[in-house]
Order: structure tokens, then sequence, then C-alpha cells
């Protein structure tokens, strides 16, 4: 017995190793035929898909004479495939494989007598192998999860070595492929709006909205999870660490981040809110960047905009709680209350942030004055202690120190014309003068 069982093995390896090709040869397989692999990739597992001469039949990939008990019904007219098997057997790349049998049991599960007649009830998932959605013995039972070409509306993903149906199947144009769940050569599997493929890690990381994802000893090809992010490290809302250059509609993004994260979400610039202000950054991304960072921001800022033409620091609009926003020509910073000194004053404004307000606002201080000293009392006016250039301090308030205050250059030509004008006049009188004296 064992020897008729390794007699047989022999027999199946050498009719394996064996696949022939030729135009038109008994038992042998057409031209460029012999180009099913079943088991592997190795030579002895390459099998034909059609034979040679169209009387012949396809029985488990090898081109017989004989139908036997494979039920091989013979296309029409005859091209050297089946169009449908028999009890036992079942329909696989245009031949009759026998269940229980290799290479047969490689590709199905169901023992010799089980199972419907001409058709794969259980196909090998571990295998490589997934059902036809509508399963006939006029159709191929199981198709191959690498599978190429359109199966009755359904395909597989090109490297793909184990994966599950899909849902539903398309039509002859456009057939719906399987969900693959394990890739061959070292690849690994890609999953893009529901839609999977095979791809190398450089593969992945070189489009932009993809990471690869370790899970155990399992790597994945998974997308960020947000169409604006092109770069991140896990899938979902708040997990992109750089956004694309512009969205769809061709506006600039800028990643938003909350708090100490260094991931978050990818907004255009009016969206970076009050709290922070869009940077520019071609190289490493554009971001929102918050008010109060003490780089690129205003220290203590809490609420700022973006920064003016030719600036590089925003505006800040309100610093924090125990700060005072102070501008001095054009420049914002946050600093104590002590800071509000000299030539400004302390207003306290718990709603809109405080502020130190310069001795001569012409609306909270005195118009005018250089130096001055808080108000006694919220809401009131300071006490100012010395007036600008011009102007003498008079009943509280900067008073012109006296007659219309006039630049140096409106004095200069008013005495050129005060001299000009004498001049003249000398001239007259002398001349009427002399003249009328002559007279």
């Amino acid at each position: 017995m064992f020897f008729e069982l390794a007699l047989l093995g022999c027999v199946l390896q050498i009719a394996q190793a064996a696949c022939a090709e030729a135009a038109d040869e008994t038992l042998k397989c057409k031209t460029n035929m012999c180009n099913l692999q079943i088991g592997g990739t190795e030579a002895a597992n390459k099998y034909c898909s059609q034979c040679s001469k169209p009387g012949e039949y396809l029985i488990d990939g090898a081109c017989v004479t004989e139908v036997g008990s494979s039920g091989c019904a013979p296309q029409d007219p005859p091209d050297g495939t089946c169009k449908s098997c028999g009890a036992g057997y079942f329909l696989h790349k245009g031949g009759c494989y026998k269940k229980g049998q290799v290479p047969g049991s490689t590709i199905c599960s169901d023992a010799v007598s089980s199972g419907t007649n001409g058709v794969c009830d259980k196909c090998k998932a571990d295998n490589g192998f997934f059902a036809n959605l509508g399963p006939a013995a006029t159709k191929q039972s199981c198709i191959a999860c690498n599978e190429t070409e359109n199966i009755d509306g359904v395909t597989g993903v090109v490297g793909c070595t184990t994966c599950s149906s899909p849902s539903a199947a398309g039509d002859s144009n456009t057939p719906k492929a399987a969900t693959c769940t394990a890739c061959g050569d070292s690849k690994i599997v890609k999953t893009d709006k529901g839609v999977t493929s095979c791809v190398t890690e450089a593969q992945c990381t070189e489009i932009e909205g993809f990471f690869v994802k370790t899970n155990g000893s399992t790597e994945t090809c998974e997308a960020c999870g947000d169409d604006n992010c092109a770069t991140c490290a896990a899938t979902g809302n708040n997990k992109c660490s750089k956004c694309k250059a512009i969205n769809t509609a061709g506006a600039k993004l800028y990643l938003k981040t909350e708090s100490s994260s260094p991931t978050g979400t990818c907004v255009e610039a009016s969206q970076c809110g009050s709290t922070a202000f869009p940077k520019d950054d071609p190289t490493n991304g554009n971001k929102c960047v918050l008010c109060g960072d003490t780089t690129n921001g205003v220290t203590n800022c809490a609420e700022c905009t973006a920064p003016a033409q030719g600036k590089t620091k925003p505006a800040c609009t309100k610093c924090t709680s125990s700060n005072y926003l102070k501008t001095v020509d054009g420049t914002t910073t946050c600093v104590e209350k002590d800071a509000c000194k000299d030539d400004f004053f302390p207003v306290d404004d718990s709603t809109n942030g405080h502020k130190c307000v310069s001795c001569g606002d012409t609306d909270a201080g005195i118009p005018n004055c250089a130096e001055c000293t808080a108000p006694a009392s919220a809401g009131g006016k300071p006490t100012c202690s010395e007036c600008g250039s011009g102007y003498k301090l008079e009943g509280g308030a900067c008073v012109s120190a006296g007659g219309v205050n006039l630049s140096t250059g409106a004095i200069a030509g008013i005495s050129v014309a005060v001299i000009a004008v004498v001049g003249g006049l000398v001239g007259f009188l002398c001349w009427w003068f002399v003249c009328r004296g002559k007279a």
C-alpha cells in the first residue's frame, strides 16, 4: 500500500513537472497556456489551462484523450477546455479538478463524495482562494486571490495571497475585487477607500495621506483618515502631523493642533481661530501657530491676528489673564503690570484683556501727555506729570505752550517770505524818494 501511494505521488509529480506546450500536439498544452500556478510558484506547481488539441480534455491541469469520470463537457465548438464538470469534480480555469486529490485538494476542501456535482462548496481560503458568489457547474467555483481576470464579475488583487470575497459581484466591464488580507513578496496590504492592494512600505509612504501601521508582527498601509493630511502616524481625527499644501478647492491648508499635541487636523487659514495664526512653511508644512508661541508668536499672548505686511510676528489682541497688552510703534508685547509706567499706565479689563495704555491716548489718556501715573479709580483718567514737546501742563491737561505751533520748515519759509517783502518795500521806497528828488 505504501509503495502504491509513493508511486502515485511520483506519477503526480512527473505529470506536474511535465506541463509541456505545443502548437498542435496530443497530450500537450497549447502554446503559452502552461500558465496556471496551484500550490506554489515552482515549476512543479505549473498546470495547463487549455489543451493544444481541441478534442482533448483538460483534467487536473493536464491534457488527456478520455473524459473518464470527470464529466468534462467540451465547449461548443471544442477548444481544449471544459464548460462544466460532473460529480466529484469542479470547474477551475477551463479544467475539471477532482475533489480530495492534488491539485484539486489545494483549491477545494470538499471530500470526494460530498458537495454539489460540478461545484466546490468550500474553497480553501488559507491557500489563497475565495468562492464565486454565484456557484454553478458551468462556472469557476474558486477564484485565486491574485486573479487578474474578470471571473463572473469578480477579480482578485495582484500579489495577494489570502483574501475574502467581495460583498457583491460587478459586471463584465467593472468587476468587484476581493478584499486582500495578506500579500506575498514582502509586500503589505494597502486599504484606500475600501479597496485593497499590495504595496511595499516605500510605496505606501511615498503617497501623501498614508502610513505603515504595525500591529504585532503584521504591517499594513493605512489611510490617515483625513483627506487633507499628507503625513500621519495613526488613523483618525487629530492624528495628522503634516498637511497637504492645498485642498481640492485650491485653498492653503494649515495644521491645527490642540494644546501640546504634535498632531492635529488640517484647516484653512480662517479656521486657525483667534488663539492661533496661520504661518506658511513650504518645507515642514504650514501650521496654525499659537499666539503665545515663544518662538514665532508673542510670549503670553492669548489672542492675535496674522502678522501684518512686512511683519514676522502676529499682532496680539489679548494677553493671558495676568499680563497687559502693550503696543509700541505697531509692535505688540505682553508685559507685567509694573511695566506699564512712565509713558504708559495700566487699565484692568478681565473681559477683553488688560492693557498698557499710552499716557497721550486720545480716548483713555490725556492728549499730548508724555508721562503720567495711573488713575486713582477704574475708568478714570491718568494724572499727567509731563507733556510732549510744544505743550505745557495746565489744569491737568496739556495745552499749547503759546502761539501756533509751526514746524522748523514752516518757520524758515515764513522768514524768507518776510525778508523778501521787507526788501522789496525798502527798494521801492528808495526808488520813490530818489526818483522824486531828481524830479
